[in-house]
């Protein structure tokens, strides 16, 4: 059984990717490659990452503030707060 795991705002790792960062707080090795919770702080109107397809893996966002866009095949969706 996994032991709980509390992370403050410091913890994790961070990494730069281009024009944006990502704060990794649990990493697919900490979960047995099933799971990894990433944090992307980004400016108004920054590019997150430029188009690309996951092949292998789902990937969920959830939005704290402002508001974030996505094409998801022929339907771009809108992100906002709570969503």
């Amino acid at each position: 059984m996994a032991t709980p795991k509390v992370l403050g705002p410091a913890d994790g790792h961070l990494a730069v990717l281009g024009g944006t960062s990502a704060r990794f707080l649990v990493e697919g090795e900490d979960a047995g490659k099933r799971f990894a919770l990433v944090e992307h702080p980004m400016q108004p109107r920054a590019l997150a990452a430029p188009m690309h397809r996951h092949h292998r893996e789902d990937e969920y966002s959830f939005v704290l503030e402002g508001s974030i866009g996505a094409l998801l095949g022929d339907s771009v969706v809108i992100g906002k707060p709570g969503t």
